[in-house]
């Protein structure tokens, strides 16, 4: 969610990047939330407003160490600790 907030401060197209076909389904194809109702409508909201925002799927970790999940995972905890 702090990923998306953040995308809009840009105007230039941003993809936020998600390794869960869940939430991306959220995102994109309206599933329906069974946890996080709030947070989810708040997003989408956002999504609405902000087209140049999408935000799509990655695959899932595997043991390459260049593959883009892992890689992913490393800027989001570099982030965090920000």
């Amino acid at each position: 969610m702090k990923a998306m907030y953040n995308a809009c401060s840009y105007s230039e197209p941003v993809t936020i990047y998600c390794d869960s076909q869940r939430v991306v389904n959220m995102m994109n194809l309206n599933w329906k939330p069974k946890v996080y109702k709030q947070d989810i409508a708040s997003m989408r909201a956002l999504l609405k407003t902000r087209p140049n925002i999408s935000v799509e799927l990655i695959a899932s970790h595997s043991s390459n160490k260049q593959d883009s999940n892992n890689m992913v995972d490393r800027l989001a905890k570099s982030y965090s600790m920000m």
